[in-house]
């Protein structure tokens, strides 16, 4: 019977081994690196799906990549890119290496805590511009105040490397244009409504959501309640905005107040 029994058990302890593989989540991070004056490599895996990624290269004599690459739950990721070429690499621990196009660069992860925290993500969406009309705006900001802008209009692209601060003051300098965009864009209940200037004097309304919104499905805690300093204190953090949520607290103590 043993005999019988133990390679019944082995094929389904390594049944649920592999399965447990295939459910994992992809690693978390970004990294922006900026290896001389006319290079921007920039990745961000979102780490609630395998292709929640996105990479970016900008060069200064003005060419423009992007992919979305595909990562596996060991932190390896790869796509062919929008001009088809290669992008691999590896997310570590702490730092996010990149293969591109024959060149290899690697950088240290970005902090996910900084002053930028609250506009940190992908954001997407639609400008207004008087002068040349409707177009479509992605913005990469990172926790440390760096801000990657992509916009098209027609058959008219740019893109651009520049800054924000925590509240919401940015200043782009645009690649093909050679303009500047500048403003003050916060986000309020999740999306960021906001007129920036162009150093052409032209005007811009902007409207932008999360591409990859956070959420959090529930939250509970128990816990043994006390008096003094033996209380139970329990409680969460909004950001970005308000939010409505559900609040629902049980004890025995409740019920004199009608709870």
């Amino acid at each position: 019977m043993k005999l019988r029994v133990a390679p019944l058990l082995v094929c389904y302890l390594i049944f649920l081994t592999a399965n447990f593989a295939v459910g994992q989540l992809a690693p978390a991070g970004a990294v922006l690196i900026h290896p001389d004056s006319t290079r921007y490599y920039f990745f961000r895996s979102e780490g609630s799906f395998v292709t929640a990624a996105t990479f970016l290269y900008v060069n200064y004599q003005g060419e423009v990549d992007a992919a979305n690459p595909t990562v596996s739950p060991n932190g390896s990721f790869s796509a062919v890119s929008n001009l088809g070429r290669s992008v691999s690499g590896q997310i570590s621990e702490t730092t996010i290496t990149i293969n591109y196009n024959g060149s290899s660069v690697s950088g240290p992860k970005l902090s996910s805590y900084g002053p930028t925290r609250a506009l940190a993500g992908l954001w997407t969406g639609l400008l207004d511009n008087s002068a040349t009309g409707i177009g479509v705006e992605t913005a990469h900001v990172t926790s440390q105040g760096q801000v990657i802008v992509s916009t098209s209009q027609g058959f008219s692209f740019d893109v651009g490397v520049g800054t924000v601060d925590a509240s919401g003051n940015f200043s782009v300098p645009l690649l093909l244009s050679g303009l500047t965009m500048s403003g003050n864009a916060f986000p309020s209940f999740g999306r960021i409504n906001a007129t920036f200037n162009l150093s052409n004097g032209q005007t811009a309304n902007l409207g932008l959501v999360r591409a990859i919104p956070s959420r959090l499905a529930n939250i509970s805690t128990r816990g043994f309640v006390g008096s003094g300093e033996q209380v139970l204190i329990g409680g969460f953090i909004v950001i970005d905005g308000g939010k409505t949520v559900l609040m629902n607290a049980k004890g025995p103590s409740l019920a004199a107040a009608g709870v």
